[in-house]
């Protein structure tokens, strides 16, 4: 098989209209790696760079650490699978399947072969006989399958080849398309919008925005630390409360989190408060799933918000709650973040004027600190827009609760993300 190696890979359109912007990525042998993200992120501009479909305005793309980038796909062994399916409609299944066999000269009784064996492993042999208007999306996108792997090359990569397909359709073949992938080893990757195939589907995953790798890692890894808040918002279902809030230290004690006007309290053991500690008298964005609230009878001490259930959802295996605690939530916005090197946000943070530090002088005085005046928050974390919140937790199928009920919701703190002003994760070290 194969690895990838891209290196600064820029794309620019005619226009000036940026596509790709130094975009760095190690995809190992064997690896199903997913590019996922909002529509016009760059990830199928990508692809096309990887499959040699487009050439990239600067940077290089290495194919087992071989300078690949001015290759033809032919050359690069590369199959393609599109969302369209792209099937020719004057042939059979098992034409279809067998073209590139075909083109490339093989004897017809090698390829008559190899093409049963390709439909065997999709489940497509009764369907060997049918043309592409005979047969469903599902039974098509299988022989596209079919047809990319039937020649076994070096590299796969799938460009949203579900998203035509109706929800019970696509989970169908995701699971189809995970077991033929991995039992033949191909190294692959994957586009798609849909977080959903992103989690099920990867071996990693590399979340984009704005012609930028925003976060990259296992979907465990991705899912339960992201990087970014952005990388929050997009992954899991329901979307992750995000919700402006104020922190207060108490020195060897606690960290206070003022959300509207609750408070719940990290423990001065909790390594994260250490963190949170930093920036007292400050907002920050405090991230909370749904998995991570729960109901109950009466509140516990330092974890608790209480609020109003504005309507329910029934989804017959669960409820969504939507709980009106009075907080302030956060929009994010699909625009990449604006980004500083390291060395100029320390040089900036060196700079900072008295009155920024007044949370740390306050601190040691004992005194609360005051509140800085309301600032925009379309200059912070990639652009976002300060709304009100409705807290979306989770609740059994059969539940009491009502809409205009009002509920305690006790918060597993473990299972919280910080986020600071501009959109990083607040996780280990001084910023």
């Amino acid at each position: 098989m194969a690895t990838i190696g891209l290196r600064s890979i820029s794309k620019v359109f005619p226009g000036g209209s940026i596509a790709l912007d130094q975009v760095d990525l190690d995809v190992a042998d064997g690896e199903l790696m997913v590019l996922v993200g909002p529509s016009g992120c760059g990830k199928s501009t990508l692809l096309r760079i990887i499959a040699g479909l487009e050439e990239p305005t600067s940077g290089t793309l290495y194919l087992d650490d071989t300078d690949a980038t001015n290759l033809t796909p032919q050359q690069r062994q590369v199959a393609m699978v599109f969302q369209n399916f792209a099937l020719y409609p004057h042939m059979t299944a098992a034409g279809n399947i067998g073209f590139p066999l075909r083109a490339s000269g093989l004897p017809p009784d090698e390829r008559d072969e190899l093409v049963v064996e390709s439909a065997a492993a999709l489940g497509l042999q009764e369907l060997l006989g049918r043309w592409p208007n005979q047969m469903s999306g599902g039974q098509r996108q299988r022989v596209a399958m079919g047809r990319a792997l039937v020649r076994d090359p070096q590299l796969l990569l799938l460009d949203e080849p579900l998203s035509n397909l109706d929800s019970g359709l696509r989970s169908e073949l995701r699971a189809e398309i995970s077991s033929t992938i991995r039992s033949s080893g191909i190294t692959t990757v994957y586009v798609t919008h849909d977080q959903t195939e992103a989690l099920t589907l990867a071996d990693r995953i590399a979340v984009m925005r704005g012609g930028c790798i925003e976060d990259i890692g296992t979907p465990g890894r991705v899912y339960d630390k992201p990087a970014t808040m952005f990388v929050a918002s997009f992954l899991g279902t329901p979307r992750i409360n995000l919700l402006e809030a104020w922190v207060w230290n108490t020195v060897d004690s606690h960290v206070s989190l003022r959300i509207g006007e609750q408070t719940i309290a990290l423990p001065w053991q909790d390594p994260r408060a250490r963190q949170l500690a930093h920036y007292h008298g400050e907002r920050v964005v405090v991230g909370i799933r749904a998995e991570a609230l729960l109901s109950a009878a009466e509140p516990v001490a330092d974890c608790t918000l209480r609020g109003q259930v504005q309507y329910l959802e029934h989804h017959g295996h669960e409820s969504l709650a939507f709980v009106d605690i009075g907080a302030v939530g956060i929009e994010v916005d699909l625009a990449p973040p604006p980004r500083t090197p390291p060395a100029t946000k320390l040089k900036q943070f060196r700079q900072r004027p008295l009155t920024a530090m007044r949370g740390v002088w306050k601190r040691v005085s004992g005194t609360k600190p005051e509140e800085p005046e309301t600032t925009q928050a379309t200059s912070t974390a990639g652009r976002h827009q300060k709304r009100k919140a409705g807290l979306v937790m989770r609740l059994p199928p059969r539940t009491n609760v009502t809409r205009g009920s009002t509920i305690n919701v006790v918060i597993r703190r473990e299972l919280l993300h910080f986020f600071d002003s501009r959109g990083d994760r607040i996780d280990t070290g001084f910023r």
